[in-house]
């Protein structure tokens, strides 16, 4: 084309039109400064196609060579005077609108070929239920390659649509994905409603009133209320199905805790017409460290005995080696939290690595990372009382899983709870232990006391402990006068200010850093309290002790550490037994009987440790306790109650299609998320204790830090280990002698205890523990 355009030029200067046989004359001057009479453009066009016949060509070959011609000059002369004149440009698009659109767009059906294209694709088809529970389709990568290689032209316009002039951002995918999702949908409302069905579950799940999705309907964003809810009711149907396969596998593990609901008036009538609901809610999960053919009832030895050495020598209760190293630690890291720049600043400047708990034992991270789990359907019996239990147990292993006789008679299956449900199981078994039945002799169960409602109860012993009483608000050593304090307004820190301490800290070196701490753990965590005259300083050294125990078991559980779990249950043995919370006390005795002792079979002490933990993030410092989980999922289910709290909603309803699909819809929430690349932070943030430690230490070390002989105190908090230890060796002969599943008085077992109202004050979000 280039080479016909040369020749284009040379043609017209010597076309036989312009050239005849004679020669050209010549102007004079003078017949040059003549006027040439102008041409009008019919003479100019009838010229030049004169001249393009001569060539042998047409007008039609002279457009397309300038329009894909490599000469830039005359090209780009062409195209912007055939763009800029508005004249030229109408007479084009209304000569044929038909024909420039065939042009722009590569034919009248061309979009509408690659909207069908995508609407036979999984990811912009058919919702179905089979499929949308691997969430396979929600990959973005794999959805933009799709859409390039089913709808390019579609693609490319809404590229160039949407794109911002001079934004550097990054391509909106997720915006491509939804407007061309609601095309399909305005199509097919039944073929293409994949997309619209999971957006739909999505808000559902976080409580969105029906009147907005209802809106989001009609803008083709979502499907409607009443599809919503039919999708939910599916899914719902579905679960059952799961948790009965799950229910059903070797490594299953059963969780479940009581849930108390007050419904409110629904309508105006004479008299008090709210109901109290005391229900049951349950977890199946998948357990870990399960032997293949699952766990076996002669793995329990029910005549081993426990032994007061097992708990008096065990290495928890030591104060040397690795339990030094745990104490020193804990100091160190009460000293970082507190100082963090100054800490940072030491270790930096040294190039010395900081030092770490000791391991014991630690849980490594399953091959999915994450924790399998799913909520298990309506339990509509109170699990408070014996008969409740029962029916709880016919409800879950019956109806739920789905079990026949034959599953009962050689496997063991774990359930985890509190220390009322544990004691209920126990009470069960124990009356049962002669039923004909494998089912009903419940051999086959084995109750467990879970971490969760250990950690609070040791956290209320503590403040028990240490409180104090309103006659003795002064005492400095006492956690009202430390509430009181911090109550105050406008506390200044005296003596030494925050940025002197930490001053100091900068200047020192690790090794001195490391004398320092040894020093306080000897002087504070090995010293025998009952060698203190002081007794307000002696109340200090108990708190800090009896602190210790906490923040290891708190910090065991979070990294999954077996081992240094088994270490704080050998002095939480002890504590328990010396405070006045007789129950627990039984709890740890029958806790480390199962873990510690030939009770149980190696296979067995594993997986109880290993299963009382889960892991949702799937990182090594994101394990919790696995009654907690279904203590996030009843505050789960208060929050859906209160989002939608109509007159029609009842707790039948909230746990036929709220609770069993609430595993689905986290996922789903989650995958959805991640899709159109929304992250929220979730992770409750932590306010800062520095200033508070500051100024009470500040407070405490004028003069209740300070050591005086024989001072006296209003509040003298219990020594803990001197009182348990005292009162070891009785309650392990009376716990060997009624055996390990029974309790310590049938005869209290309907006595309300103070230590369920810990239930009550513990809901937690899931997203701080999930995404």
């Amino acid at each position: 084309m280039d080479d016909s355009l040369s020749e284009l030029s040379e043609v017209i200067v010597s076309s036989p039109a312009c050239s005849a046989a004679e020669p050209v004359p010549v102007h004079t001057p003078q017949q040059s400064r003549q006027r040439r009479r102008p041409q009008t453009q019919s003479q100019k066009l009838d010229k030049y196609l004169l001249l393009l016949r001569d060539d042998r060509w047409n007008l039609s070959d002279l457009v397309e060579a300038l329009v894909v011609s490599k000469r830039k000059k005359e090209k780009s002369t062409f195209m912007r005077h055939l763009h800029q004149k508005k004249k030229v440009l109408d007479e084009l698009i209304n000569y044929n609108k038909d024909n420039v659109r065939d042009c722009l767009t590569g034919g009248p059906t061309q979009l509408t070929k690659e909207v069908e294209l995508l609407a036979s694709t999984s990811y912009f088809g058919t919702w179905k239920l089979d499929r949308v529970t691997s969430f396979s389709d929600l990959d973005m990568p794999a959805i933009l390659d799709l859409v390039e290689r089913r709808a390019p032209r579609l693609l490319s316009f809404l590229r160039e649509l949407m794109r911002a002039p001079g934004s550097s951002r990054a391509e909106p995918v997720g915006r491509y994905i939804i407007v061309l999702a609601i095309i399909c949908f305005s199509r097919h409302r039944e073929k293409c409603n994949n997309l619209p069905t999971l957006l739909g579950l999505h808000l559902h799940s976080h409580g969105t009133k029906r009147r907005l999705i209802e809106l989001l309907n009609h803008l083709g964003v979502s499907i409607s209320y009443s599809s919503v809810n039919a999708a939910v009711k599916a899914i719902s149907e579905m679960a059952k199905g799961d948790i009965a396969r799950a229910g059903s596998a070797e490594d299953s593990i059963t969780a479940y805790d009581n849930f108390e609901q007050t419904m409110g008036i629904k309508e105006q009538r004479i008299g008090d017409n709210s109901v109290f609901n005391s229900v049951t809610t349950g977890k199946v999960i998948q357990g870990r460290d399960i032997p293949h053919g699952g766990l076996r009832q002669d793995m329990v030895n029910p005549e081993a005995e426990l032994s007061i050495l097992d708990i008096v020598l065990a290495p928890g209760n030591s104060t040397s080696g690795i339990q030094a190293e745990i104490s020193k630690f804990l100091i160190f890291e009460s000293i970082a939290t507190t100082f963090p720049d100054a800490i940072c600043s030491v270790y930096t400047r040294h190039g010395v690595p900081r030092p770490q708990m000791p391991q014991v034992e630690v849980l490594p991270l399953s091959k999915q990372g994450r924790s399998v789990h799913s909520s298990l359907g309506p339990i509509p019996f109170d699990e408070s009382s014996n008969a409740g239990n029962i029916s709880v147990l016919q409800n879950i292993f019956r109806q739920q899983y789905r079990l026949g006789d034959d599953a009962f008679a050689e496997r063991l299956f774990l359930i985890y709870g509190d220390q009322k449900t544990v004691q209920r199981l126990r009470t069960v078994k124990t009356r049962r232990e002669d039923a004909i039945s494998s089912y009903d002799s419940f051999k086959w169960l084995l109750p467990i006391p879970a971490l969760f409602h250990l950690k609070m109860n040791y956290l209320k012993m503590i403040i028990t402990a240490h409180y104090g009483t309103e006659d003795g608000v002064t005492d400095q050593s006492s956690l009202r006068h430390s509430k009181e304090f911090w109550n105050r307004r406008k506390v200044r820190p005296g003596g030494d200010s925050q940025e002197g301490i930490e001053s100091q800290i900068r200047q020192q070196d690790p090794k001195s850093l490391h004398r320092l701490i040894d020093f306080l753990r000897l002087k504070f965590i090995d010293t025998p309290p009952h060698q203190c005259t002081d007794r307000e300083f002696r109340n200090h050294i108990l708190f800090l002790q009896h602190a210790e125990t906490y923040l290891l078991l708190k910090y065991a559980i979070k990294h999954a550490d077996i081992g240094l779990i088994s270490h704080a249950v050998d002095r939480c043995c002890i504590y328990f037994h010396g405070s006045k919370q007789h129950k627990y006390a039984y709890e740890m005795l029958y806790f480390k009987r199962l873990t510690s002792t030939p009770a149980a079979a190696g296979p067995l002490r594993r997986a109880i440790l290993a299963n009382s933990l889960i892991n949702l993030r799937g990182r090594p410092d994101s394990w919790f306790e696995t009654d907690r989980l279904v203590e996030l999922h009843n505050g789960k289910m208060k929050d859906i109650l209160r989002t939608r709290h109509t007159s029609s909603i009842t707790l039948d309803y909230l746990f036929e299609y709220c609770s069993l699909n609430s595993s689905f819809l986290t996922d789903l929430r989650r995958q959805v998320e991640q899709t159109f690349g929304v992250h929220v932070n979730s992770k409750h943030s932590t306010k800062s204790s520095q200033y508070d430690v500051t100024t009470l230490a500040a407070e405490l070390r004028k003069c209740s830090m300070k050591f005086h002989p024989g001072r006296s105190t209003a509040n003298e908090a219990p020594d803990l280990n001197t009182l348990g230890l005292n009162r070891l060796s009785e309650a392990i002969r009376r716990f060997n002698a009624q055996g390990c599943d029974t309790d310590l008085a049938t005869t209290a077992e309907e006595e309300t205890d103070p230590e369920d109202s810990i239930d009550n004050f513990y809901q937690f979000n899931e997203d701080a523990v999930s995404d």
